[in-house]
């Protein structure tokens, strides 16, 4: 599945890298089927391996219509760190036997993927491509703000307060990965 800019930056990525004779995989998720979509398959794509599997979640957007209120406040919770994608990575990753882990984007596998990581020893790089680490909605509020964006439930003074402490706690989850890589600078500030 591959929509928006991250996941065409995997794609060129992984495939710049196999081109220069490196060994690697892609963990991605899959759209909900069937309860067989909560284990992961492998595939190969332009001789890339690639582990998918559907994270237990109550929703996932880009691969859910129904996409409630309250599911996105559940979700929300569950994506601070979710012990099936737990789970799942850190068998991959223990069948695998990577020398690094390059994590792009987790807002849907949690941060699990950074714990898996570390709990194995394994050197963890991450490539931000949003905000989404500092902001619950993936946003930026004091943008909203000026272009007249409504948050849901909250003003941009309470969303500010309840990033802050969502902000801490992803750092705390997350620790100091081995490397950072951010697209621009003002992303990197």
């Amino acid at each position: 599945y591959e929509i928006g800019g991250c996941p065409k930056v995997v794609r060129e990525l992984s495939e710049a890298l196999k081109d220069k004779g490196h060994e690697l995989i892609v963990i991605t998720t899959c759209p909900y089927v069937n309860k067989n979509s909560l284990n992961y398959h492998i595939r190969y794509e332009n001789n890339i391996k690639i582990y998918d599997f559907y994270p237990i979640n109550l929703t996932i957007p880009m691969y859910s219509k129904d996409y409630s209120n309250l599911k996105k406040i559940s979700s929300f919770f569950l994506n601070f760190w979710n012990p099936h994608s737990y789970y799942i990575i850190k068998k991959i990753l223990k069948i695998e036997k990577p020398d690094i882990v390059h994590i792009h984007e987790t807002p849907y596998l949690s941060l699990s993927p950074f714990t898996a990581a570390k709990s194995l020893k394994i050197p963890v790089v991450n490539s931000v491509h949003s905000v989404f680490l500092l902001y619950p909605l993936n946003n930026l509020p004091e943008l909203d703000k000026k272009s007249g964006v409504k948050i849901p439930f909250v003003n941009v003074k309470t969303y500010s307060l309840i990033s802050k402490g969502y902000s801490l706690l992803n750092s705390k989850i997350i620790g100091n990965p081995n490397t950072a890589i951010f697209p621009s600078n003002a992303l990197k500030n």
